[in-house]
């Protein structure tokens, strides 16, 4: 009888046992599961955290990092715009800069690599580089088209890196800014260059209005080594000259991509243009605006004859054209005072020191400023 109690206890024990043991494993299994799910789902909300998807000028849905630390963009049009913005946040340059551009350029920013462009005649960007500087995001501004964005998504492809395009026509330089504010996480530094583009465009094209038609004047747009090279009204490399009421007198096709419109001598004679505008050609390793005075065959166009020759500032970056980004804002100042001193009044050194500080991180002296604008007609 002892027996048999003491038998019943021990099972009694022994389930009890089972029991809680059975429970006990049972719930680090629950547990383990709890604790992989919210491990899991922690670690969702961190990757979808560090992106955010948008649409971006072309209509593109691309997914971008939450906070860009490092940009580069497809051309030297992009570049400009982001050392503009932030040059801390500009992964590099798209071509070394030579030693009269590091003039106007803060030396701190001097030595950025050179990551170069998928723009110009021989653009190609070194992607092995773009990524190996940590690049979080890649800029396609200016033009769009059908070409551009097969482009922009090849880039992508390639170097896993978000490529997003920005429409950057030169009456829209705010609309560019405000867009990029919000990518890179510059809102008010954006806003503050974009107010200055806008009004910049709205206050010159107010004064331009004024100027009667018959006082427009004749402008020819002189590029290459012989100056025998052109773009005419309606090309992008020509949106200043069309903005500021300049009449573009050359009446050829336009050219895509890079441009540059081959003219004759009796073309250019024919058209007989009150103005000239020399375009800087560093390719061509030769200066035509030094020659063009001396040279016999162009001395009978009324330019040449009333002198009314004037060169394109261009450092560290063109004011008028190549590349044809927001640099092209002083050229707008620039330009509409020098064809029309009487309609636009502007006080261009005090214009340039102030869009260098503001776009360059630059500030500049007297000295400098007369140095820019030499052979310019200003000041």
């Amino acid at each position: 009888m002892r027996t048999k109690v003491f038998s019943n206890i021990t099972f009694v024990v022994m389930a009890a046992v089972l029991l809680l043991t059975g429970c006990g494993g049972q719930s680090k299994e629950n547990n383990a599961t709890n604790v992989s799910a919210a491990q899991t789902t922690e670690a969702n909300a961190q990757i979808q955290s560090k992106t955010r998807k948008i649409v971006d000028m072309a209509g593109r849905n691309v997914e971008i990092p939450t906070e860009v630390k490092k940009a580069y963009a497809t051309s030297q049009i992009g570049i400009i715009v982001l050392y503009s913005i932030n040059p801390d946040k500009l992964a590099g340059w798209g071509f070394e800069l030579n030693s009269e551009d590091k003039k106007f350029i803060s030396d701190k920013y001097y030595n950025l690599p050179v990551l170069g462009v998928w723009s110009g005649k021989n653009g190609t960007g070194n992607i092995e580089e773009i990524i190996k500087v940590h690049t979080d995001i890649i800029f396609s501004i200016g033009t769009i088209d059908d070409s551009q964005k097969t482009l922009s998504d090849k880039i992508q492809e390639q170097t896993g890196i978000p490529v997003v395009m920005v429409d950057g026509p030169l009456d829209k330089q705010d609309k560019v800014y405000d867009f990029l504010g919000d990518v890179m996480g510059e809102k008010e530094r954006c806003k503050e260059l974009g107010d200055y583009c806008l009004k910049t465009t709205t206050e010159i094209k107010a004064q331009i209005d004024k100027i009667p038609q018959d006082k427009r004047v004749g402008v020819y747009y002189a590029e290459g080594a012989k100056g025998l090279e052109t773009d005419p009204k309606g090309s992008f490399h020509t949106e200043v000259l069309d903005f500021v009421g300049g009449i573009n007198v050359a009446q050829v096709q336009a050219q895509a991509g890079y441009g540059r419109s081959a003219v004759s001598l009796e073309q250019l004679l024919k058209w007989n243009p009150d103005v000239i505008i020399v375009g800087n050609d560093k390719e061509a390793g030769t200066d035509f605006y030094k020659d063009v005075f001396l040279n016999n065959d162009w001395k009978d166009i009324k330019a040449i004859k009333n002198k009314k020759v004037y060169r394109i500032p261009a450092k560290p970056f063109d004011w008028f054209d190549r590349p044809p980004a927001v640099n092209r804002i002083i050229g707008v100042k620039w330009l509409a005072h020098v064809l029309y001193p009487e309609y636009v009044k502007v006080d261009l050194a005090a214009e340039v020191k102030a869009f260098y500080d503001k776009f360059y991180h630059r500030k500049l002296t007297d000295d400098e400023v007369k140095q820019l604008v030499e052979d310019s007609g200003g000041l």
